[in-house]
């Protein structure tokens, strides 16, 4: 029975020191993770700062390339709004001159519409001034014959003069009207006299001799003329020189366009 107490006792002693040993392994283990996990929570707040710090800085970087795009895309955007607007300056400006040359092909045609008309009309007067100029060459040929008379009729009214102023005053009107006939017949000759010279006149100079040389112009003194500007086989007459050359400039400006058509 003694035994039985005593082995009850050391039992219950035995339980005392395991339970001991026990509740201060627990409490040593408890510690151990308590300090691991306080050791942990600063691990993941070290952790949870620097995933903060990374992630700010990756955010400062990504707003900084945000910032640059922005600025890209701003400035394509403003080259892009430039060319478009160039593209379309330049478009007008070609629209613009599109019309301008069709407002010039217009006057143009319209100026050359007037040109055909004044050629109509010039065509006209030189057809009239033809018919005139054969007339004008029937009574020279008929005026020459008469020239050849009258040449003869000088001669015998000179000689009727002569004997008219030696009777005196009585004579003096018929004599003044035999003078004033002899004077009417010299204009007469020397209006009938065709004695052409081909040399310029010494003025001329530049286009004005390039056309006359061209054009074969002439002169008697008192008239002007031009083999090649024939009108049905008959050089024209003009009676002075501006007259000429504006006929000859005329002539040679309206042939020089029918050439380019």
């Amino acid at each position: 029975m003694l035994q039985k107490n005593a082995c009850a006792t050391k039992l219950t002693v035995v339980e005392n020191e395991l339970a001991e040993k026990i509740e201060d392994a627990t409490s040593q283990h408890k510690n151990e993770i308590i300090e691991l996990s306080n050791k942990h929570m600063a691990q993941l707040d070290t952790l949870k700062q620097h995933k903060e710090d990374v992630y700010n800085k990756q955010l400062r970087v990504m707003k900084g390339k945000y910032d640059k795009c922005k600025v890209y895309i701003a400035k394509q955007l403003e080259n892009l709004n430039k060319k478009h607007q160039a593209e379309y300056q330049q478009a007008v400006a070609e629209k613009i001159k599109v019309h301008g040359e069709l407002e010039s092909t217009k006057a143009s045609l319209m100026a050359r519409s007037a040109t055909v008309k004044e050629m109509k009309a010039l065509a006209s007067e030189k057809n009239k001034a033809v018919r005139e100029l054969n007339v004008a060459n029937s009574r020279n040929h008929s005026g020459n014959q008469e020239i050849h008379f009258l040449k003869n009729q000088v001669s015998e009214l000179k000689k009727q003069l002569t004997r008219s102023q030696n009777n005196g005053k009585k004579n003096n009107k018929r004599s003044h009207e035999c003078g004033q006939m002899l004077e009417d017949m010299h204009r007469l000759v020397k209006k009938y006299r065709a004695r052409w010279n081909y040399s310029p006149p010494s003025t001329l100079a530049g286009i004005d001799l390039m056309l006359w040389q061209t054009y074969r112009c002439k002169t008697d003194g008192s008239s002007f003329s031009s083999d090649k500007l024939l009108c049905e086989g008959i050089p024209p007459v003009w009676k002075s020189l501006q007259q000429t050359l504006g006929e000859v400039k005329t002539y040679h400006i309206k042939s020089t366009m029918e050439n380019k058509k």
